[in-house]
């Protein structure tokens, strides 16, 4: 896990990049046509709230900060269907691009972003876990990360073995997150509904009132989308880890995201993102059901920019994180210019 010498020490690096103009240098080869923004929740950040909270956290003044800062570089703010437009060619490419896009659902992408957006005028996508939003589904790393706050020790049963972990230091409740999130991540759905439950009742914390409280609703995103500012896109079912899953399952969570979507909004939905879209979480097999059930877009957690490419590669788009670490311009600069995805692909595109 980052340390906040690190956090603090890139930060400095990106300032320094950029006060030097050392990015435009990369912009002309790695700075692509456009951007996808890949954000998740916008509200301040409490005292009690810990780094896995904060890491997918930004503030409302710096939401704001960064949207003014993309008008002033003459970006078009534009939707996940003009994006999709704009890569095969559909509208004229024009001047670079940028999409702004939510994932999982959390209740401030309406109560924060939202009107943020809406005062000036641009678009916005939020990719939805729909067994989140019908309260089927446990957002666990709330219940989890409150748990292992509260307590010294982590008692996690899995597989009908309880799991003891120390958790009284920092760097012990990271481990004993670290642990239990791994396998809750690569769970299929039930078993990881199960542990959540088991451990709601030895801890007396509530998964389902934690997502209650922190999810969209169907109305307000019913709300959202008749604003015509905002878009939704299906994120699975219940936020499922695909790679893991057989192909059949896997279909099912995407296919049935999607039918949800729709029922709820009464229009078509027509974009996906994976919700863990690295390298090794999603590949050909995942591209490829996305591509046979008619997504226009799937956007991975690859880090890159949109190049002419990608039109042929819609299922498998790249985009750039937004973290609550990062919570300065001059970062996202150098992170819009490509330098630090060419640094990291090795001077080579996404």
């Amino acid at each position: 896990m980052m340390t906040q010498f690190d956090r603090r020490a890139r930060l400095l690096v990106s300032q320094g990049i950029c006060a030097l103009g050392i990015h435009h240098l990369f912009e002309r080869r790695f700075g692509g046509v456009g951007s996808i923004l890949s954000l998740h929740s916008v509200g301040e950040v409490a005292d009690s709230h810990t780094h896995w909270s904060r890491k997918f956290k930004i503030r409302p003044d710096f939401f704001r900060r960064l949207i003014e800062m993309l008008i002033e570089r003459d970006y078009d703010i534009i939707s996940m269907t003009e994006v999709a437009r704009r890569l095969v060619g559909k509208t004229p490419p024009g001047r670079k691009f940028v999409c702004l896009s939510f994932d999982d659902g959390y209740r401030d992408n309406y109560d924060v972003a939202f009107p943020i957006c809406a005062s000036f005028g641009i678009p916005m996508v939020v990719h939805v876990t729909t067994g989140f939003v019908r309260r089927a589904d446990p957002m666990w790393w709330l219940g989890l990360e409150q748990i292992i706050v509260d307590n010294n020790t982590l008692e996690f049963p899995w597989v009908g073995i309880v799991r003891h972990h120390s958790a009284v230091t920092p760097a012990q409740k990271r481990r004993a997150y670290e642990f239990a999130a791994s396998l809750l991540v690569a769970a299929p759905r039930q078993r990881r509904r199960q542990a959540c439950e088991e451990l709601g009742a030895t801890y007396g914390v509530s998964f389902m009132e934690l997502t209650d409280r922190i999810t969209l609703t169907p109305r307000m995103m019913q709300e959202m989308h008749a604003s015509g500012l905002v878009e939704f896109g299906a994120h699975t079912v219940s936020h499922a880890h695909l790679s893991c899953l057989s192909a059949g399952d896997a279909r099912e969570e995407i296919a049935e995201s999607r039918h949800d979507l729709e029922d709820m909004l009464g229009d078509e939905v027509r974009h996906f993102a994976y919700p863990y879209g690295s390298a090794s979480e999603a590949g050909a097999r995942e591209f490829a059901l996305c591509r046979e059930l008619g997504f226009e877009t799937a956007a991975t957690t690859r880090i890159g920019n949109l190049f002419p490419g990608h039109r042929d590669r819609t299922q498998a788009l790249p985009r750039l994180p937004i973290r609550g670490e990062y919570q300065d311009t001059s970062a996202i600069e150098v992170l819009l210019s490509g330098t630090y995805s060419a640094l990291q692909h090795g001077f080579r595109t996404a």
